[in-house]
């Protein structure tokens, strides 16, 4: 409707997970970066291609707030609050902070993001992000 393009940059895990059933089966992660024309900012958002994120229900406070740990190259560990996505599709996760994520990410070359699933605890998922735009 000549509002511009949403920008989308993606990247699959280079590791692979395994969950209990109804979700078994090896399977990656995707790490998704959207620049929007109107809004003028992003969001990140980490998928899962069968599983349940556990996240919080927004990123005001209001119940229960859910983190993922992420190491960016060999650097500290740092946390991000993560959100529902919009639609409330439980494999996908919002990372908040765009900002504060996404200048870590233009600097690094691999990211390691730890995220929880519903019964299954967390796990790991690493990321080659060298030339990501």
């Amino acid at each position: 409707m000549g509002r511009g393009t949403i920008k989308e940059a993606k990247v699959e895990s280079t590791n692979t997970v395994e969950f209990r059933f109804p979700y078994s089966g090896s399977q990656h992660a995707t790490l998704i970066l959207l620049k929007h024309p109107v809004k003028g900012h992003g969001g990140v958002g980490l998928k899962i291609e069968r599983g349940q994120f556990m996240t919080s229900f927004d990123d005001t406070g209001y119940g229960e707030q859910w983190h993922i740990a992420v190491r960016f190259d060999g650097g500290p560990l740092q946390s991000f609050l993560i959100v529902r996505n919009e639609n409330g599709d439980s494999r996908y996760a919002i990372i908040s902070a765009y900002e504060r994520f996404v200048s870590k990410l233009r600097k690094a070359k691999t990211v390691k993001i730890e995220a929880p699933f519903w019964q299954e605890g967390t796990r790991v998922f690493e990321f080659n992000v060298e030339g990501l735009e």
